[in-house]
């Protein structure tokens, strides 16, 4: 697999840009309307798949909200964020769990027991 390869399948939307490179290529130059007509479906097809994955990315809205106040704050403990957000305790530390075992670890567990608290990564 060579390195233009690479970069397609980690990277849909590149994939999706080469493609529209082609068919403007294609367009200026008239050339195959039944291979212009291909990678138009393909690319269509393709956007498609980079938007749901793309939502799926999303973080939840409570997640969202704990970074805010640990960008704004440098830490936060659960007691801080249970009255912030005015939510349950078990709910915030299921979001805080969350936040520090994802792929991108945004937050890092700081202490033990009580003097647990978060910073952003």
């Amino acid at each position: 697999m060579n390195t233009v390869s690479l970069v397609f399948t980690a990277n849909p939307f590149a994939q999706m840009m080469f493609q529209l490179t082609y068919l403007r290529h294609l367009d200026k130059f008239g050339n195959d309307k039944k291979g212009v007509d291909s990678w138009t479906e393909q690319k269509d097809t393709l956007f498609e798949k980079y938007q749901r994955e793309m939502l799926s990315n999303q973080l939840p809205e409570v997640s969202a909200k704990i970074l805010d106040l640990a960008a704004q704050h440098g830490r936060v403990t659960v007691a801080f964020l249970e009255k912030s957000l005015q939510m349950n305790r078990n709910t915030i530390k299921k979001h805080l769990q969350q936040l520090c075992i994802c792929k991108k670890k945004e937050l890092i567990l700081q202490g033990k027991g009580r003097g647990v608290y978060y910073t952003l990564q």
